[in-house]
């Protein structure tokens, strides 16, 4: 299930966003056992928020340590402002990824790392 509310993101966000999406889906497939897994974007004027969370088990190794792309998408959302957030969450897993409604000087490249361009999130 998707959900998504609010305007039609720019291309910078998008990237970044389909980034986290990549990420947080193969985590589910390949670590989660989930059944049903949910991907909601919400934005409003301050800020952009992801969340995909499963019904699975988690990590097998309880969420102790953040995986490489885990430490990839927060480095690549701190650069922009943004935050990650990874853990157990109601009877499954959460990843919650927030970012700001205006990218820093720099925008992001193809895969979601802060580039050049300035702009807002909103249309």
């Amino acid at each position: 299930m998707v959900r998504e509310s609010g305007p039609q993101l720019p291309a910078q966000a998008e990237k970044l966003l389909a980034w986290i999406v990549r990420e947080g889906v193969t985590n589910v497939v390949r670590h989660s056992g989930a059944r049903r897994c949910e991907i909601s974007l919400d934005r409003d004027a301050d800020q952009v928020r992801l969340s995909i969370s499963d019904d699975g088990a988690g990590c097998a190794d309880g969420g102790a340590a953040p995986g490489n792309g885990l430490r990839g998408l927060t480095e690549r959302l701190a650069a922009v402002g943004g935050t990650l957030e990874a853990g157990p969450w109601q009877k499954g897993f959460r990843l919650l990824a927030t970012l700001p409604s205006r990218f820093p000087a720099g925008g992001t490249d193809a895969q979601g790392r802060a580039g050049t361009a300035a702009g807002p999130i909103t249309a």
